[in-house]
């Protein structure tokens, strides 16, 4: 089985101390895929996926492929899912690259 396993921080912080106070905790999420489907999806694995907002925050997921299961649990244990995040984790697989639903949208109709 092949597993994609997404990790988020946030390494730029608007933040009065410059820190997230979230950032000791675990981000982390597993999707299972089948290999025909994990050949179909965009070339994530094994990169840092950036998206900065306005404010001066900056969200960063790292994609790892991995297929032994035992790998997985470890690194998804004690996760607190993705804080919210989980839309990232969609537009990674369907675009590639993280993609607000607003430039979404206009990627689609080729704007």
């Amino acid at each position: 089985m092949n597993y994609l396993v997404f990790k988020l921080s946030m390494p730029h912080c608007g933040s009065w101390n410059n820190k997230w106070s979230l950032e000791n905790e675990n981000f982390t999420i597993a999707k299972r895929f089948r290999k025909c489907d994990f050949e179909k999806l965009p070339n994530i694995v094994g990169k840092y996926h950036e998206y900065r907002w306005d404010d001066g925050w900056t969200a960063v997921v790292n994609v790892q492929h991995l297929t032994n299961s035992k790998d997985v649990k470890q690194l998804t244990k004690n996760s607190k899912g993705f804080c919210g995040y989980d839309w990232m984790i969609d537009s990674l697989l369907k675009f590639g690259k993280i993609m607000p639903e607003q430039e979404q949208k206009k990627y689609m109709k080729g704007e």
